[in-house]
């Protein structure tokens, strides 16, 4: 089946990352668009271009595709609803450029194992999280092909001037060897230097659509008081999904305002799981007033699309690592009786059941477990 392009744009995308690689620049292409989906400007990587281009980076390791799409915009942005769309999920440079421009929303094609989780990092910041745009991507289903093709053409780029000493490749050996096993392919084969895009997709369309794109691994966010809505909705969610786990019910819930869920963020410490920059996941940590040194771990959940990446295990260790960085000696949790997936996940991290059990109203019955620090 042939590979095929979401819409004329995308293909527009990839053009631009494709002409980069055959020049030899990092294979990295991107559009500015405004928010009807006009064109605004296009650019690719040109860090090995030896002529100069009008409002283009040029010839420089800082000659990025997102900034030379930028560039290439204008100096006039509209001032809402601008959208940044690459082969590839930005890096540090261009995340920030992009922050700065206040773009919007930026639509990535292929995640970057070495840049991914950006968006735990940033929040740090006022300015930076006050224009940090909305992260769609990687493509998927349908558009799992373009996600490996985005990634794979940066990284045989390292691979041809590099080899595999480089940063980028060190992190697809850890999370996605099989398409390192494709980098390096397309990097051995200097014929492809000669192919258009279309004739690249005929050769390398069934090696392409037999790979995988990378996986994405979740990162860490502590949320709060002015984070009041991602609680809530992460909460609603919880309590939709998995409501035999919680004593609450997504109708108590629909029911708080705005001062209740932010009384609720500043009254215990929690973190969310986040992919890119959608929360996936949460757990709380409060302190035990009645047992010194004691603090008890609930609202545990991950989204289901999100399960088997790591995030309820990442969310427990963060939350124990903090109290354990305050002195603590103990954490406790309940899990429903007969939740095996739970359980195992409790024990993974360390977790012990005490013997003590709680019968609930609705019939539930709740096992304590607990970890000694």
């Amino acid at each position: 089946m042939a590979i095929e392009f979401p819409d004329p744009l995308w293909r527009k995308v990839f053009e631009q990352a494709w002409e980069s690689y055959t020049t030899g620049g990092w294979g990295v292409g991107a559009v500015v668009l405004d928010a009807e989906g006009r064109l605004l400007g296009e650019g690719r990587n040109r860090s090995a271009d030896t002529e100069a281009a009008l409002r283009q980076l040029t010839g420089t390791p800082l000659a990025h595709a997102e900034l030379n799409a930028l560039a290439a915009a204008g100096d006039d942005l509209p001032t809402a609803g601008t959208v940044v769309r690459t082969t590839l999920e930005p890096c540090a440079l261009c995340a920030s450029a992009i922050a700065l421009r206040r773009v919007a929303r930026v639509e990535f094609a292929g995640a970057d194992p070495l840049w991914h989780g950006l968006y735990a990092t940033h929040r740090t910041h006022p300015l930076l999280a006050q224009r940090w745009p909305a992260q769609v991507g990687p493509l998927t289903d349908d558009g799992a092909p373009l996600a490996v093709l985005a990634e794979a053409l940066p990284l045989s780029a390292y691979l041809r001037t590099r080899g595999r000493g480089a940063a980028s490749t060190q992190a697809y050996a850890t999370h996605s060897p099989a398409l390192l096993g494709l980098a390096q392919a397309i990097a051995d084969d200097d014929a492809v230097l000669d192919l258009d895009l279309d004739a690249l997709l005929a050769a390398w369309g069934d090696r392409i659509e037999e790979t995988q794109p990378t996986r994405l691994r979740p990162s860490v966010i502590q949320v709060g008081a002015d984070d009041w809505e991602r609680v809530r909705d992460v909460r609603i969610a919880s309590l939709a999904e998995s409501p035999q786990a919680f004593g609450s019910t997504v109708a108590q819930a629909l029911t708080f305002d705005e001062q209740r869920w932010r009384d609720r963020a500043e009254t215990a410490t929690t973190w969310h799981a986040v992919l890119g920059d959608r929360s996936v996941g949460s757990i709380t940590l409060r302190a035990d007033p009645d047992a010194a040194g004691t603090a008890e771990i609930t609202g545990m959940w991950v989204d289901p699309q999100a399960r088997g990446r790591g995030a309820g295990a990442l969310l427990v260790d963060t939350a124990v690592a903090a109290w354990r960085r305050l002195a603590g000696r103990r954490v406790v949790l309940w899990v429903v009786q007969g939740n095996e997936a739970a359980t195992g996940l409790y024990e993974r991290c360390g977790f012990r059941a005490t013997g003590r059990t709680e019968l609930e109203d609705d019939g539930r019955v709740e096992l304590e477990l607990e970890r000694l620090l």
